[in-house]
């Protein structure tokens, strides 16, 4: 069995966020043995990992070699985030920096064909697993403040300083300190008592977090604190620090701008009718969301969605609608404001009060069966419509004849329809806190229809158990079974089949809030939906609730878990035995925690309305910085030491933006990734918010470069998550949608370059360029001496006549330079040049 001996001895900020690390070594490499190792100080906070813990005895560890803990067999890792300089420089304090020393030194130990890590687009979140002690109490409208003395002086803003003028400033607030206060008030409270965990779960229910980058920082990076407010004082080193792309961490250099944050914050607490509180902060009661979503009227943010649903609520579309309104009301892009409607009148009143740039309709036939064309077409802004019940056929079928676009949250469809878009689902934010159960309990709930199984819940856990409780909650459903006949039947066929008399059950049928249907499932040791087949049925939400408080969870093979199939090792019953689910225990839910963010889903939501407002963006000239070849006539060309020439100002850009990856690079070689850099930056000025997928991007300079000036990438790479056929084969990944695809000097070294090619082509958007360079060489013939990690050199013959022919709706945007009768560049005793291979889709 392999085994992995993860080391950091250094402060416990580290220690905590290397557990996202070991997450995703669990989650990747099912069936590893893991060991981790610290310092005694900080072992309490992997404890809730249920891994082996050694205790480091020495000075702060910085290499990697093994320390005398670590057995002979195991492969020993430092996650210390400075192992390594030069991804210090370039990635800081950040889950990506792990990732990256992670896979070096698997290069190390000469294991990178077995084990590297993904790098996610989104940076995941750190979660304690099970509760403190005690149930910790916050204020209204708190501010956890991180104001003790920071490790390595990382901080020059002496915070205790400045909290009395803050508590006098900002009496609506009131302040959790994590250090003993200088100064006492009334809305200054003392919490230097707590450990990090507590601090964590403390910092979870303000509405603000406010740091100088240390440990307490490190234990607030929870999904539930995703989107709140966060400041850093006073930060004092180069390097960056944990960060999400969608929240982005204010910097406060002074005390001016540290009353800025604040002020912010009380203005977005100060609601001018005095009905409700914190209408732009995360974590709000249900019972004010609607009064919050109003309020939102009068935000800055310049373009509105509405977000049409139906009143009545014991209904999933309804609780699902409510779900996604919250989840969006966190977008930064655009304002997003939740309407329940009965009629036509409600809705046009709703659109004449907001003014929105766009309508979507959390729409079913039952739901919302008032809305028709007619009054659509009154209403003259684009029309979304999200289909619930969707299935492969209904995206390909849909039509305009209601909704002019469609949104299906299925994360598995092929979008093959162009007015039919999907997104991900979405994993609610919740902390359990509740203990596991003495007794083993399952857990299951969902409307009384036929097909639930119900029944086979309660047979598989006799098979398997002895004493076991079975808590089902069935609630009537206001649609389809409004006098609950249904459910007090299947009930009371549940009751019937038990035989054992060590199994228990508990039976409900009330309707639950959110809050208390996730506390009911919060409390099963496994929660266990066992679904009849279903092959014409959506996507079932039950899924949605279950991952959330981060249990367990069981499944049959039904059609609508079709999304979570895929989890490893399996949670299938036809798979693996109740047992064996719960010995699991979370480590197969881990991908879609991290896929499944409300990050993600918001990101989805913003892609989907950007496309189809066509809004031009305005601050283009500021988000992109122009560093292009002026006069450029020719994208497929050869690349000699012409182009070397005219390219050298790029070069040179390189060098300035990725220094520590340009001096170990071949010089001559460089120009490729000058090419690129360059023509993607052409390409990307002509879109608003290109969608821009790098395939080969491991110590790719010009990939870096980007990301340095600021362009959002996707990457795949073998050596960081996968190669384009896994990727492409990927239920998640939606062809055509990326607006620039590149890749450099990557398709000579992969065997079948037609299929190479033909994927890239159908991940192309209409309109979308495809950029690739590759070793050339126009007089080469197959049995001529290559390079050895080469499959072949290309010539005019390739592109021409093998590999454009196969590209459906695409063409060379220029006429092709590809003569080359002298090349100049040699290598392993092989003489050749590059060349550009640049082709674009066409548009619809």
């Amino acid at each position: 069995m392999t085994h992995f001996f993860i080391h950091n001895s250094f402060h416990s900020g580290d220690v905590i966020l290397t557990r996202a690390v070991i997450q995703a070594v669990r989650m990747s490499f099912p069936g590893v043995k893991i060991t981790l190792e610290c310092e005694e100080v900080s072992a309490y906070l992997w404890q809730d990992l249920d891994l082996a813990i050694l205790l480091y005895q020495g000075c702060e560890y910085k290499g990697t070699e093994p320390t005398p803990n670590c057995p002979d067999d195991a492969i020993f890792v430092n996650m210390w985030f400075g192992v390594f300089d030069d991804i210090l420089k370039l990635y800081g304090m950040t889950y990506q920096n792990n990732v990256h020393a992670f896979n070096r030194q698997m290069y190390q130990h000469r294991l990178n064909h077995k084990y590297l890590l993904p790098i996610p687009i989104h940076t995941p979140t750190i979660n304690f697993f099970g509760q403190t002690d005690n149930e910790i109490e916050v204020r209204e409208n708190s501010i956890l403040v991180e104001n003790g003395e920071v490790f390595s002086n990382q901080s020059y803003f002496y915070l205790n300083e400045h909290l009395k003028q803050i508590a006098s400033d900002f009496p609506q607030l009131n302040f959790y300190c994590s250090a003993p206060p200088k100064f006492q008030a009334k809305n200054i409270v003392d919490c230097s008592g707590m450990n990090l965990k507590q601090l964590s779960q403390m910092g979870d229910k303000c509405i603000g977090l406010l740091m100088k980058g240390s440990a307490i920082n490190a234990a607030c990076q929870t999904e539930i604190n995703r989107y709140k407010p966060r400041c850093i004082v006073g930060w004092d080193l180069a390097e960056k620090l944990w960060d999400n792309l969608e929240n982005p961490v204010v910097y406060a250099k002074n005390y001016a701008e540290l009353q800025q944050w604040l002020g912010k914050i009380v203005e977005d607490i100060s609601l001018s009718t005095g009905e409700a509180k914190n209408a732009n902060i995360l974590v709000r009661m249900e019972s004010i969301f609607q009064t919050a979503s109003a309020s939102k009227e009068n935000d800055n943010l310049q373009d509105k969605i509405l977000i049409v649903s139906h009143k009545e609520k014991q209904c999933g579309v309804q609780q699902y609608g409510l779900n996604i309104a919250k989840t969006l009301e966190k977008s930064t892009k655009y304002c997003f404001v939740y309407a329940e409607c009965s009629c036509s009148e409600d809705l046009l009143e709703s659109v004449k009060k907001l003014k929105p740039v766009a309508i979507i309709y959390n729409y079913h036939p039952l739901t919302l069966s008032w809305v028709n064309p007619s009054i659509l077409q009154s209403i003259n802004v684009p029309h979304i419509g999200i289909i619930h019940e969707v299935t492969q056929r209904i995206a390909d079928v849909s039509n305009d004849s209601l909704f002019q676009y469609h949104i299906a949250p299925d994360p598995t469809l092929e979008l093959k329809n162009p007015i039919v878009f999907k997104t991900g689902r979405v994993v609610l934010p919740y902390r359990n806190n509740h203990k596991l159960p003495e007794i083993v309990t399952i857990g299951s709930f969902g409307f009384g229809l036929e097909g639930k199984g119900f029944e086979k819940v309660i047979a598989t856990v006799q098979q398997e158990y002895d004493e076991a409780l079975i808590r089902l909650h069935i609630p009537f459903a206001t649609f389809a079974d409004a006098d609950g006949s249904q459910a007090v039947a299947i009930a009371k066929r549940c009751q019937q089949a038990i035989v054992k008399p060590g199994i228990k059950l508990s039976l409900s049928h009330d309707f639950l809030t959110q809050e208390q249907l996730l506390d009911f499932l919060a409390q099963n040791t496994l929660n266990a939906f066992f679904y009849e087949r279903y092959d014409n049925r959506g996507i079932s939400s039950t899924i949605d609730h279950a991952l959330a408080v981060k249990r367990p969870i069981a499944i049959t093979k039904s059609n609508m878990f079709r999304h979570i199939v895929s989890a490893k090792p399996s949670i299938c019953i036809e798979d693996s035995s109740l047992k064996q689910i719960v010995d699991n225990g979370i480590a197969p839910l881990m991908p879609f925690y991290n896929e499944w963010s409300e990050a993600n889903f918001i990101l989805d939501y913003e892609r989907i309305l950007a496309q189809v407002l066509e809004k031009p963006q305005k601050s283009h000239s500021q988000r992109y910085l122009n560093v292009g070849i002026p006069n450029v006539t020719s994208f497929n060309r050869i690349l000699d030491d012409v182009a070397r020439s005219q390219y050298q100002p790029i070069i040179d850009q390189l060098f300035a933006l990725v220094p520590e990856m340009m001096v170990r690079k071949i010089p001559a070689a460089n120009i490729q990734q000058a090419f690129i850099l360059d023509t993607v930056q052409k390409f990307a000025s002509q879109f608003v918010t290109p969608k821009i997928l790098c395939v080969g991007s491991y110590e790719d300079s010009a990939a870096a470069a980007l990301k340095q000036i600021g362009y959002h990438l996707e990457e795949i790479d073998p050596a960081i998550n996968c190669d384009l056929n896994v990727y492409f084969q990927k239920p998640s990944t939606i062809k055509g949608s990326y607006d620039i695809i590149f890749s450099t000097s990557v398709i000579e070294h992969v065997e079948n370059d037609e299929l190479f090619t033909i994927q890239i082509a159908e991940l192309l958007a209409p309109g979308g360029v495809a950029i690739l360079t590759c070793d050339y060489n126009d007089q080469y013939q197959p049995g001529d001496r290559i390079p050895g990690v080469d499959f072949r050199l290309y010539t005019q013959k390739d592109f021409k006549q093998r590999l454009l022919p196969l590209l459906k709706n695409c063409v060379l945007p220029d006429v092709p330079q590809w003569d080359c009768p002298n090349p100049d560049f040699i290598y392993e005793g092989c003489r050749y040049t590059f060349a550009t291979f640049v082709f674009q889709k066409n548009k619809l």
